[in-house]
């Protein structure tokens, strides 16, 4: 792992699902489940590639994929109610995660969110943590009407809370996410997630950065 040096930051763009949330397991859960049910499995290519999009365009994937004669939205809707639970009652925050908003909040630094998530699933999960409140401004999948794949949703983001990308610290788990974030010129770290490790080299490739929690920018 790249060792830590004294960032210079003016502000951070936290992704949610699998960085600041716990939540991987979650989704790959629904994955399997929703696969399942149509006599197909599930793999580690399939959840990787889903991971950096907008539910519509991760529904218009798997169709394509799989040649399912499906809706779109039908598809959507099997995903939300899937994971509307676990988002309400039982996701928990990444380690030292709320720590650092918080210090982030008493230092005035701007923080915002970058999420192809949608709505009524976080805002129950961050207003549960009691974290909804730290955050200047939010962006997702409905402001932008693309993946992650292009850094749009990072740029919104950083244009939310006044702040130039080179000035920005984008906390990411993607390879696509960091990836286009730091050509945007984020200053990026990738998360690291012991849920997928077949992904870790490509992520220590894309990202200036690495880490598996956010204790160490509690010690910087």
């Amino acid at each position: 792992m790249k060792v830590f040096p004294a960032i210079k930051y003016k502000a951070c763009i936290f992704d949610l699902d699998g960085t600041l949330l716990d939540s991987l397991d979650v989704w790959r859960e629904v994955d399997r489940i929703f696969l399942s049910r149509r006599g197909l499995t599930f793999t580690d290519e399939y959840g990787e590639a889903v991971s950096s999009m907008k539910l519509e365009l991760a529904a218009d994937y798997t169709i394509r994929l799989f040649g399912l004669s499906e809706r779109t939205q039908d598809i959507i809707d099997e995903w939300m109610e899937l994971a509307r639970e676990a988002y309400a009652f039982r996701i928990q925050p990444k380690p030292y995660g709320i720590e650092l908003l918080r210090q982030l909040r008493e230092k005035g630094i701007p923080a915002a969110i970058a999420t192809t998530s949608q709505k009524e699933l976080y805002i129950p999960a961050l207003k549960r943590l009691g974290i909804f409140d730290l955050f200047d401004a939010i962006t997702d999948s409905d402001t932008v009407n693309c993946g992650k794949d292009r850094p749009d949703i990072f740029l919104e983001a950083a244009r939310a809370i006044k702040t130039e990308p080179k000035d920005c610290i984008v906390f990411e788990d993607t390879i696509k996410g960091i990836s286009s974030a730091r050509k945007a010129g984020f200053i990026t770290i990738g998360f690291l997630d012991p849920e997928t490790p077949q992904i870790h080299d490509d992520i220590k490739e894309a990202a200036h950065f690495t880490a598996f929690d956010f204790k160490n920018f509690l010690e910087i």
